[in-house]
């Protein structure tokens, strides 16, 4: 008995001691760090690039296991703060209906220079690690995870559409065959939800040289809003096609580079 009470004694001080240092953030601490965890959600929902910028650490990386149901293999998907600010800067989560617009945001741990923050947002969870730098709190990396979806997203999340050798075919919206050159081979596929508002399917066709270096791809995008969705899309419309029945926004741009990529289109 004198032995386990000794180790129940032990456990309490530590446990004392972690709530005691938890509690030592400064109010001024904690509303910096709350005012950057809004900057970050609260600008994606607005499609507010500067607010969006002004939350993240240049070298952020926010990342997301993804999971395989067919095979169960997961691959980690990464995203840069580039690549945040401009996908914020072409809308981010500004469609997402006001009522939707989740923006919990829970102060989990506080020590010195380090915070750890949560974010309940609409239909995901962000852990974010958040740092003091040069006299500023601003979020250094991001782990997220989908909140469990319905029975309706899950069949929303499935290719619906297959590909046989060099032919991609698509039953509906559209109903359309493309067949692409021997020369590039078909690396695979993945879908996802937009913003909560939209379906995305997308396929890849590759022509890469001996060193797995690509030279040049096809990237197929299907898109198209949810059924639960009554908005429509406002591109600007330059030139259409029209497929299946359907007319299609076309652009088409040819680009040379060096370097690292940059997509024309931002």
């Amino acid at each position: 008995m004198r032995i386990l009470f000794t180790v129940l004694t032990v456990v309490l001080i530590a446990s004392a001691s972690e709530v005691f240092a938890q509690m030592t953030v400064s109010p001024t601490d904690a509303t910096a760090i709350k005012e950057t965890a809004l900057n970050y959600i609260e600008g994606w929902y607005e499609g507010n690039a500067a607010r969006m910028e002004r939350a993240l650490h240049p070298e952020l990386a926010k990342r997301i296991v993804r999971t395989n149901s067919q095979n169960n293999q997961s691959r980690l998907d990464q995203m840069s703060a580039m690549t945040l600010v401009q996908n914020t800067r072409r809308g981010g989560g500004s469609q997402t209906p006001k009522e939707k617009q989740q923006k919990d945001v829970t102060i989990l741990d506080v020590f010195e220079n380090a915070a750890s923050v949560k974010i309940v947002a609409s239909n995901w969870i962000d852990y974010l690690h958040m740092a003091k730098f040069n006299g500023r709190w601003v979020i250094v990396n991001v782990l997220w995870e989908l909140k469990p979806t319905t029975s309706d997203t899950v069949a929303a999340e499935q290719p619906v559409r297959r590909v046989e050798g060099q032919i991609l075919t698509s039953t509906a919206l559209p109903a359309v065959r493309l067949q692409f050159d021997d020369k590039f081979k078909y690396v695979g596929n993945q879908s996802f939800i937009l913003y909560d508002n939209a379906r995305v399917e997308q396929h890849f066709f590759v022509d890469a040289d001996g060193q797995g270096r690509i030279r040049r791809l096809y990237w197929v995008q299907f898109e198209g809003y949810l059924p639960n969705n009554t908005e429509t899309y406002n591109y600007k419309v330059t030139k259409t096609v029209n497929l299946g029945g359907l007319d299609f926004i076309a652009e088409c741009v040819r680009q040379k580079y060096q370097g690292e990529f940059r997509s024309p289109w931002f």
